[in-house]
């Protein structure tokens, strides 16, 4: 099991080979991942039914948990995965599409993989957001972990692993011509206020009004200083108790009585983040999205930085030998090498009819799969 899992990640194994000025005997492997490093512990810690389930975080963003079934372990895997698709599409205001990587695809080692795949238009490729991992009890088999059933018997717990990593920052970034574009519900900072001197202006009473609208801002709850909202107030808004707000990602002005302002400005907050979460966000991704019932017209549209819905035959090596033609193929018309791989077996894709053949295989098809090139 476990030389499989490390075959798995070979690419990312890194070996050491030396000891001081001397050779080991035995190169020893480090693991990309933290499986192996932790579940020795695991076995010294699970020893009665009564230990589970154990749930530990480690790094601050990956889960190892285990249980006592596997139905209790299957509903933490997708509890987990519908957590992070939260994460995206409620706080990064990032679309995101939720299902299961395929055999050749899922975590090496484990029974089954689920993730969350966002896309980035101005690129035409897909990033893996994040992972939930049922690993069965391929693991504790491995490393002998058991526990002592409530009926006495022995029995190996079912284990999950799953992690949103600092990738995350790199998937949120909104932007525009102007910079960067923060989601409102995660910008450290949401208003700045810029006071506008002109000559023979009480800066004094100035200052003192820009103080009074940040002190109540934040009774509101609104993070003052920062990107979302840009609020100016000038000798001529002084005079009319009204402040000058701007918004960071439509540039709209609107001149806004001080005596509503808290209330407006959290109004603000909201419909720029609704602006940008799903559906409106969706709709971007989903003009990307593309269905391909033969070779040329799926070469063609991954080759414009489509996503693709490609039929499926679950058979590992009919996805390997897609993802190899992909790899050396080029499409003549844009002449651009299209390196696609599969990004998940999605919860929610479009009815497949009956009799629907692969065109790789010309079998019937089981389902659809999403296919792009990725990160």
């Amino acid at each position: 099991m476990e030389k499989d899992h490390i075959e798995d990640f070979a690419p990312e194994v890194a070996w050491v080979t030396k000891s001081g000025d001397g050779d080991l005997n035995e190169p020893i492997a480090i693991r990309p991942t933290s499986e192996t490093i932790m579940y020795p512990a695991f076995r010294s810690w699970i020893h009665s039914h009564r230990d589970l389930p154990i749930k530990l975080n480690q790094w601050c963003n990956e889960g190892h948990t285990a249980h006592a079934t596997k139905e209790e372990a299957d509903v933490e895997v997708l509890q987990i995965l519908e957590f992070y698709a939260a994460v995206y599409e409620e706080l990064l205001a990032v679309p995101v599409i939720k299902g299961r990587k395929t055999e050749k695809e899922k975590f090496a080692g484990g029974d089954y993989t689920t993730t969350v795949e966002a896309f980035i238009p101005a690129a035409g490729r897909a990033i893996q957001g994040a992972t939930s991992h049922g690993l069965g009890q391929n693991f504790g088999k491995m490393f002998r972990i058991e526990f002592e059933g409530a009926d006495g018997k022995k029995a190996i717990p079912w284990q999950n692993s799953w992690g949103l990593t600092t990738r995350t920052l790199g998937v949120m970034v909104h932007g525009d011509d102007k910079g960067l574009v923060l989601p409102p519900r995660v910008a450290p900072l949401q208003a700045v206020i810029v006071p506008i001197t002109m000559k023979d202006v009480d800066e004094g009473a100035q200052l003192k009004t820009c103080g009074e609208i940040a002190a109540a801002l934040r009774e509101a709850g609104v993070r003052v200083h920062g990107v979302p909202l840009r609020l100016e107030l000038g000798p001529k808004d002084m005079a009319k108790q009204q402040i000058r707000v701007v918004r960071r990602d439509t540039n709209d002005k609107e001149d806004v009585p001080l005596s509503i302002l808290p209330q407006k400005a959290a109004l603000l907050l909201v419909q720029m983040r609704a602006a940008r979460t799903p559906p409106p966000g969706r709709l971007t991704r989903d003009s990307y999205v593309a269905q391909a019932l033969t070779w040329e017209d799926f070469m063609a549209k991954i080759g414009a930085g489509n996503l693709e819905f490609e039929e499926l035959v679950k058979k590992r090596s009919k996805e390997e030998a897609l993802a190899a033609a992909g790899e050396e193929a080029e499409d003549d018309r844009a002449a651009i090498s299209l390196a696609v791989k599969t990004l998940c077996i999605p919860y929610e894709a479009p009815p497949l009819p009956d009799g629907t053949p692969c065109f790789i295989s010309g079998k019937p098809a089981v389902c659809w799969t999403l296919w792009g090139r990725s990160y």
